[in-house]
């Protein structure tokens, strides 16, 4: 990678690479002050993913960045750079694919997914786990299990995840953002106002247009 403001684009192969629990990491050196944000794009679908933003600052001897990849079998990555100070040089020497063999893949069944709601199936947890949707989080994410609402986490800093007890359970993440809810709320309160003034006043129009008639004449 020549100058820190271009961007790097990896087609990474379709085989060795588990859906799960794979990370991308990066040696890179340079003498950058900035991040790097990575992007993904499921090279299937075309879905669209950003990543956790890398910190670089200066580094001589090489030093290695974990990216942790959503479960797109064939993918492609964008890493774009944001430099603070000045022009600078990233030199990536190595990238590796990790990839946990032992995943519990098998133990999940997605029944809904949409831009506002995922309901999953996990089936025969052999003990407690963090259930983690590769997914950015946001201020309004709900999650239930088995209807019950549970605390969301974090995983990475980035992604929504939620603590899940052993057995078989379905999990919701529902986004429910509170601005929607306060201004839905805000207008219903204003809607309701109105109605009230003009049906208090009714009778007094109604008798003033009757005071009105009475005082005209055909001449």
């Amino acid at each position: 990678m020549g100058a820190a403001r271009e961007t790097l684009v990896l087609d990474l192969p379709d085989r060795g690479l588990h859906p799960t629990h794979s990370a991308l990491v990066l040696t890179c050196v340079g003498n950058v002050r900035g991040s790097l944000i990575p992007q993904f794009e499921d090279r299937e679908t075309g879905a669209m993913c950003q990543g956790k933003s890398q910190v670089l600052w200066p580094v001589k001897k090489g030093r290695r960045l974990e990216m942790p990849l959503p479960d797109y079998r064939r993918m492609r990555v964008k890493l774009r750079p944001e430099v603070r100070r000045g022009p600078g040089v990233l030199i990536i020497k190595g990238v590796e694919l990790l990839s946990d063999v032992e995943d519990e893949d098998d133990h999940i069944l997605i029944l809904t997914q949409t831009a506002n709601r995922v309901v999953v199936e996990l089936e025969d947890l052999p003990g407690p786990r963090i259930l983690s949707f590769i997914d950015a989080y946001y201020p309004g994410w709900e999650a239930y299990v088995d209807g019950e609402r549970r605390p969301v986490m974090r995983a990475f800093d980035v992604f929504k995840a939620v603590e899940v007890p052993a057995g078989t359970h379905e999990v919701e993440f529902v986004y429910r953002p509170q601005s929607t809810y306060i201004g839905m709320g805000i207008g219903a309160a204003t809607l309701l106002g109105a109605a009230a003034y003009w049906i208090g006043m009714w009778p007094h129009r109604r008798r003033r247009h009757r005071q009105d008639r009475r005082g005209l004449r055909f001449t």
